[in-house]
């Protein structure tokens, strides 16, 4: 995985708090952990929120509820709310990506409670090329930290918190208690476009950002909202221009180039198209 220890600093000091896909996360501590000169709690203590420990290199002894576990590479251990833990030793090459944190959904509310109940069954899970992935792309954003990374950075959680989901619940059971990963990946991929439809989100953006290809994309949003991405990119961007137009007094070249356009021009005849009038005349008919 590219990383490294500026990698760790920058997620420890981002604010990581968010809502995707009808989830709410809360995150009290993410970044990465390097060898044993990091300094651990030994001692046996346990949080009011899951906390993560995914291992990519190295071994680290853990002993959860008198229980011991050799966490090393592709395994990962998933403690539960008040569940007692502490690390006992960690190797000189140990290294580890831990994540603290809450989740909740108003309308999933059963299947944050069947993951705490496989929790507590099993606390030892190996994970998959999904999961390493999803986490390669995450570091890659913080190295990079492109415009606006920190939404992409909470999106990759989001993926990964569904991929561990998956991974550790039993198959059959998540078919009734949480939406489909074709629907999840949907839903993080419009509000990621949704978040960022001010910097020039295009189709080719997505597939780099997301690692799918544009027709994949496409499907996913056929399929999902009937409608294609690319239409539905424009449909955000109409959205947010009426919005430019109804709420501030920004010219019209301001709002084109804010919406990733050429031109005042350009962005007329696609705002006419969409609408059936040019963006000075709903201006204009919206404040009459």
């Amino acid at each position: 995985m590219n990383y490294d220890i500026d990698v760790s600093k920058r997620l420890s000091r981002m604010s990581l708090n968010f809502e995707i896909g009808g989830y709410k996360f809360r995150t009290y501590w993410c970044r990465v952990v390097m060898n044993e000169s990091n300094i651990f709690n030994d001692k046996e203590h346990s949080h009011s929120f899951f906390e993560l420990h995914l291992c990519f290199k190295g071994e680290s002894k853990f002993l959860i509820g008198g229980n011991e576990f050799i966490l090393k590479k592709g395994t990962y251990i998933l403690c539960d709310c008040r569940q007692k833990h502490t690390i006992v030793s960690m190797s000189r090459d140990f290294e580890k990506f831990v994540w603290g944190f809450n989740v909740s959904s108003e309308t999933e509310g059963d299947a944050i409670a069947e993951l705490s109940a496989e929790i507590r069954q099993k606390l030892f899970f190996e994970y998959g090329d999904e999961i390493e992935s999803i986490l390669s792309l995450l570091f890659n954003d913080v190295l990079q930290r492109q415009s606006d990374y920190r939404s992409t950075v909470k999106a990759k959680l989001y993926l990964l918190f569904m991929e561990l989901f998956r991974s550790a619940v039993k198959r059959g059971r998540v078919k009734e208690s949480a939406a489909s990963r074709e629907e999840h990946s949907a839903r993080v991929i419009a509000s990621y476009i949704n978040d960022n439809i001010l910097y020039g989100v295009a189709p080719e953006d997505l597939s780099k950002e997301f690692a799918l290809c544009e027709r994949q994309l496409s499907r996913l949003f056929e399929r999902n909202y009937n409608i294609s991405l690319s239409k539905y990119i424009l449909m955000k961007k109409m959205e947010k221009a009426k919005e430019l137009l109804e709420e501030t007094e920004k010219s019209l070249s301001e709002i084109s180039e804010l919406l990733g356009y050429a031109d005042a021009y350009t962005f007329g005849k696609a705002f006419k198209r969409h609408e059936g009038m040019s963006p000075g005349k709903f201006r204009s008919s919206i404040r009459m």
